[in-house]
């Protein structure tokens, strides 16, 4: 008679989560340390394991070292600025922040720049399912990295928002004061308060908040920002990025997006109708914005002297700005 054998069944291994996990995650759900060291893993930090995750992208790596934060924890900073949206230099490197709130200890990790800051419950909010720092936390945090024309368009855009985008304004003027009363003593406060004192409502992006800073710094009187304008019978012909109603003065910048084919129609038109409604304009470019700002000032100048403005430029205070 034959020998009748059994197969010995092992145990079946949970299957790694989809989402990032920490390595002492995996094994309180029974994962082996040999499956987290597999090479179709990624390891994005020490201590996690992720699964397709794209790392160039801010979320995804916000996600990935999410399984590693404290409840006392929240990304903050450029960090924090990127998942809202807000608009930053070009050259900002993008390591990611995180803040914890005293007393507990800021977190060291290779590639992860860690704060101790004090930091109010209602600072603390999500967004795409990370914590994040509040909108006038982040502006707070942000003047730790940023220069004061920079900290003024961010809290620009955070005011404003873009409706041509559909962004809401993502906070109060009362909102950013807390947030700077909260860091009073705290890093950066110098350029909070000075960054503050120019923050208007109105601009829809970061260059118009330059151009405005630049030729009122020179001695051209106060733009009106984003406003309408109508012909003398009352029609509706063109909402310029600044104008100077009464010197009959308009300015629009003409960025990267205004190169598609409609773009470049819609814009002529629009042009048009405010030379026929007997309106100056200045059109400006990013090459001058960011390589030679003295010609805006001094085009914004002659255009409003040809409509009866006398004062003259001071160009002692002429601004150069980074992308």
């Amino acid at each position: 008679m034959g020998v009748v054998s059994h197969a010995v069944r092992m145990p079946k291994q949970p299957n790694l989560p989809h989402s990032p996990i920490s390595i002492l995650q995996a094994r309180s759900l029974g994962i082996e340390p040999a499956r987290l060291r597999s090479r179709a893993l990624q390891h994005p930090f020490y201590g996690v394991r992720s699964l397709g995750l794209n790392l160039d992208d801010v979320v995804d790596r916000c996600r990935a070292y999410a399984p590693l934060m404290s409840d006392a924890a929240v990304f903050s900073h450029s960090t924090a600025a990127r998942l809202w949206g807000m608009p930053l230099p070009q050259a900002l490197a993008d390591e990611l922040h995180v803040t914890v709130a005293v007393p507990r200890r800021a977190p060291e990790r290779a590639g992860v720049i860690g704060h101790q800051q004090r930091l109010d419950p209602a600072e603390r909010v999500t967004v795409r399912g990370l914590a994040v720092a509040s909108p006038a936390a982040t502006w707070a945090q942000l003047a730790e990295l940023l220069t004061v024309d920079d900290l003024t368009a961010v809290g620009e855009f955070i005011l404003t928002g873009n409706p041509f985008r559909k962004l809401l304004p993502l906070a109060e003027m009362s909102e950013i004061a807390a947030a700077i009363a909260v860091r009073s003593r705290g890093p950066g406060h110098r350029i909070r308060v000075a960054a503050v004192a120019q923050v208007m409502e109105g601009p829809l992006s970061r260059p118009e908040t330059f151009v405005r800073l630049l030729v009122t710094r020179c001695g051209i009187p106060l733009p009106v920002i984003n406003g309408d304008i109508y012909d003398d019978r009352g029609r509706w012909v063109a909402m310029p990025d600044l104008k100077w109603p009464q010197y009959r003065v308009a300015l629009e910048y003409q960025g990267d997006h205004h190169r598609g084919q409609k773009q470049f129609r819609d814009d002529i038109a629009r042009l048009e109708k405010l030379v026929d409604a007997d309106w100056l304009v200045v059109q400006v470019t990013a090459a001058e914005l960011y390589g030679d700002p003295r010609v805006i000032v001094e085009r914004v100048a002659a255009r409003l002297r040809s409509r009866g403005w006398q004062v003259r430029i001071d160009l002692r205070h002429l601004t150069t700005f980074a992308r």
